[in-house]
């Protein structure tokens, strides 16, 4: 079996060498090429833009390519990985335990950044293990109630609270769905995305106990996030069932996705990220309020976000550094929140008057809201023993069953838990490593 596994990493080497460019646009003359592998979005490149500014002797350049951590890792290994990559959401483990991610806890020091002071200690899952810290956040969200100021000013009704309860929301999208003579919804109270994960958090459910060794997917507080996701499609109808959303995006005008369809006046609220804020600026004359999503005690608002690690194996160590540098400093802070790609990584610049209140753009005068948010948000669970892709698979299986009207909540978390708990025994029966490290936390098998 070692055999095979040597061959088909080198097999998975040879293939990458050979597909890797060998020819591109030069470095220019005097400078150094640092490669980051990332998205390649307006924003972005407004990043790279201001970074090659300050950096002069530097040409950093985007690999959109590269968003695969497993391409990332074999890349690395086969000497031509990206000198600097996004690490999304809670995969660090992977390029830590694969020795691709720079450990970079002295490094920090030496530019006198203190990660523990100095990030949202929230995304802390994000990059750091054991006490060693191996990337810093490229940027952080999460997700609040956006609200349509001129929809609810035109139907005199009060927009929702700073601090809604679930029976404000419900209550409020109620008076603000509409529909035509025949019965057909054109205006939903709220659109939301069907994310378990969303509002297992806002719920205070957990995925695991027992530092992961026990999955704990069938529980009161799961039960009660899916129930509430379910009871605001089919109950309270205040958002779409899949049958319908599918039914209107075909007759057109709903764009792509639920920030279009907002801005297309198809709904009074949106539940949504920071991030959506730059796609309602192209909308100059939409005008948007954001209050706090409910949380049940216990409950948080989900964390989502990427972080940077520097490639332990780059022949550019010191270029990546000081990109590294950048990402934490306030040029590149600042362009992050004017942007509103979520939240830069270090966090006092959150608490700048500029990001409090824009005067570039005068209507957002809910920052605050999103400081708040953040303050009270936490990362995805994860475990070392099953990999958050296989729980998602599995959870998201059972649950969309349940967002079709095929399957009872109750019935699905059990059968997600069943599924999930035996995929992680199968994980310990083939990796013996892992086994070991299972019984060495202290738990029975």
């Amino acid at each position: 079996m070692k055999t095979l596994f040597i061959a088909i990493l080198l097999l998975l080497i040879g293939w990458t060498l050979y597909m890797v460019p060998t020819s591109g646009d030069p470095a220019p003359s005097g400078k150094t090429i640092v490669t980051w592998a990332t998205d390649d979005t307006p924003i972005r490149r407004e990043q790279v833009k201001l970074f090659n500014r300050l950096n002069p002797d530097l040409e950093l350049r985007i690999d959109p390519t590269n968003n695969d951590p497993n391409k990332v890792v074999v890349q690395s290994i086969g000497g031509v990985g990206p000198d600097v990559f996004d690490m999304p959401g809670t995969t660090l483990r992977i390029f830590v335990d694969s020795g691709i991610a720079l450990d970079l806890t002295k490094d920090l020091a030496k530019m006198d950044y203190d990660p523990d002071k100095e990030i949202w200690q929230a995304a802390k899952p994000l990059f750091a293990i054991e006490g060693r810290t191996y990337g810093i956040p490229a940027n952080l969200d999460t997700i609040a109630i956006y609200y349509d100021r001129d929809a609810f000013a035109e139907s005199k009704v009060p927009p929702p609270p700073a601090n809604p309860t679930w029976d404000d929301v419900i209550n409020i999208g109620q008076k603000m769905t509409v529909k035509d003579g025949s019965g057909r919804t054109t205006r939903y109270g709220l659109l939301f995305w069907w994310n378990w994960r969303d509002f297992f958090a806002l719920s205070g459910a957990q995925l695991f106990g027992d530092d992961g060794r026990k999955v704990s997917i069938d529980t009161p507080e799961a039960l009660s996030a899916v129930k509430l996701m379910s009871s605001l499609i089919y109950e309270h109808k205040l958002a779409p069932t899949t049958a319908e959303s599918n039914s209107m995006a075909s007759m057109g005008g709903w764009g792509s996705g639920n920030e279009s369809r907002f801005v297309g006046k198809r709904a009074a609220m949106v539940v949504g990220p920071r991030y959506f804020t730059g796609n309602f600026r192209r909308s100059p004359d939409f005008k948007v309020g954001v209050v706090k999503l409910p949380l049940a005690p216990g409950g948080s608002n989900r964390l989502i976000g990427r972080t940077i690690a520097v490639n332990a194996r780059s022949p550019r160590r010191e270029a990546a550094l000081r990109f590294m540098q950048y990402v934490a400093g306030p040029d590149y802070n600042r362009l992050n929140n004017d942007l509103a790609d979520g939240v830069g990584p270090t966090m006092k610049y959150t608490a700048e008057k500029k990001f409090l209140f824009n005067p570039d753009f005068p209507e957002e005068r809910y920052n605050p809201i999103w400081r708040k948010s953040m303050l009270d948000a936490q990362p995805d669970e994860s475990s070392p023993f099953i990999s958050n892709s296989q729980i998602d698979e599995i959870v998201t299986f059972q649950l969309d069953l349940v967002n079709q009207g095929i399957k009872d909540p109750k019935a699905a978390l059990a059968a997600a838990q069943a599924t999930a708990q035996a995929v992680l025994k199968a994980n310990l029966d083939d990796n013996p490593a892992l086994a070991k490290r299972f019984k060495n936390a202290g738990a029975p098998r």
